[in-house]
């Protein structure tokens, strides 16, 4: 009658312990009251636990479980199942083997032609258009912090929805579907999520579009296979890869939603369309150059290509300009762990030429007195003389920067002041 057996229920605890824990407390028979509601298939019951708790199971009138709930505090601290749901869970199984709720079941009554229920259902729908409730969505991004690797995902998202309370959303799957299709979803006992009642704001809209056209190429893979898999969905999650997970930062701006980083929950999170907030102090340090990168505690890229960024309890989308001056410092530090860069001399007088000018559109540059008195900024000039040469006219041209003339068909011949001062290109 109901669809649930051990395998299942293992697998939806966030933690091999707590299946093990509710198993135990199955055994040692600490569910103590089990209650049948027909009319709505919700089982309710008792678990003798620190205190007792309050427990609850509700499942479709396929036996199909939609949701759980539990008056602990683990319910709302964790993903999945408490181990006082495990043990509810399999005691019902226990019940159910032995035949205890046949006959209790109401059998669904007759129900119009599909046709003629669609017909009902709309125009059943028309007054309510106006008065629909908008329920609320809490979105958890989980991003994994090795982006190089191909072979697994670029992070996972996890869902809640509800009105006052918010309901874990156990099976992702079954909601896209209730969205696209105009169906109502149960979650318990207190909250049914139905279109034809409830609303969303444009941004948890364009978040269920999003999610909805994975769903759908998810499903036409599925249907041209033989084998059929879980696929991106694993009940509760979805996977996204580095493409994907670029559009759902994309379609999050504007919005908060919660992100898991590194052992990390950062509650409420905003994207910024701005710049990393990084300066570089550049100096001289006895024969060689110093740069060094000032910024937070670390820069952690969310997708490769780097255009969203996490840095303290931001995520920066910044411009192309950073993004690209940036990586080359980036993956520096990723190598050697460190925000110092030394140059020798050769070395010092290339990057203040070719390198400088690109590092200060990454960031400010604050130059010590001693390397500015050194470094010369100025505008090019280029000059030409026509001459007459022969049957025909001669042609010279001279480049004039800052003082100094520069003849490039003349072997870099320079004239004017030179001695220690570097050119900037």
């Amino acid at each position: 009658m109901f669809n649930i057996d051990t395998d299942a229920i293992r697998e939806e605890c966030f933690l091999p312990s707590t299946f093990q824990r509710g198993r135990t407390y199955y055994r040692q028979r600490r569910v103590k009251s089990l209650k049948l509601n027909p009319k709505d298939m919700i089982i309710e019951g008792t678990v003798k636990g620190t205190r007792t708790y309050s427990v609850s199971a509700a499942f479709d009138y396929d036996g199909d479980l939609v949701e759980t709930g539990c008056d602990c505090p683990a319910t709302d601290r964790y993903w999945g199942p408490c181990k006082h749901i495990v043990a509810l869970l399999l005691t019902i199984m226990e019940h159910d083997a032995r035949g205890s709720f046949d006959g209790l079941i109401q059998e669904k009554k007759p129900t119009p032609t599909r046709s003629a229920s669609r017909i009902f259902d709309f125009f059943g729908q028309m007054g309510q258009w106006e008065k629909k409730k908008t329920v609320s969505m809490e979105v958890t991004y989980e991003a994994n912090d090795n982006l190089e690797r191909e072979d697994i995902p670029a992070g996972f998202l996890y869902l809640k929805i509800g009105e006052t309370r918010l309901y874990v959303v156990r099976n992702i799957p079954n909601l896209l579907k209730a969205y696209r299709d105009g169906e109502a979803l149960v979650f318990g006992k207190n909250f049914t999520y139905d279109p034809a009642v409830h609303t969303l704001c444009s941004a948890d809209k364009r978040l269920l579009d999003f999610m909805t056209e994975i769903y759908e190429v998810q499903g036409l893979i599925d249907s041209a296979s033989y084998y059929r898999t879980s696929g991106l969905f694993s009940d509760r999650r979805l996977a996204l890869t580095d493409a994907t997970a670029k559009r759902f930062f994309s379609a999050s701006e504007g919005r908060r939603f919660n992100l898991m980083h590194k052992g990390t929950t950062y509650k409420n999170i905003e994207i910024t369309d701005e710049d990393l907030p990084i300066s570089f102090d550049l100096g001289k340090d006895e024969e060689t150059l110093l740069l060094t990168i000032n910024m937070g505690k670390g820069i952690y890229p969310l997708v490769r290509s780097g255009e969203y960024m996490l840095m303290g309890d931001k995520i920066y989308k910044p411009t192309e300009k950073q993004r690209i001056g940036f990586a080359p410092f980036y993956n520096a530090l990723a190598q050697v762990g460190s925000r110092n860069f030394r140059f020798s001399k050769e070395e010092g007088e290339r990057f203040v030429s070719e390198v400088l000018p690109h590092v200060e559109g990454v960031g400010k540059v604050d130059i010590k007195p001693d390397l500015k008195s050194v470094i010369v900024r100025g505008v090019l000039r280029s000059e030409i003389y026509l001459r007459p040469q022969g049957d025909g006219v001669g042609c010279d041209v001279k480049f004039v920067y800052e003082g100094r003339e520069i003849n490039p068909f003349g072997g870099n011949a320079d004239i004017g002041p030179q001695g220690d001062t570097i050119l900037i290109r």
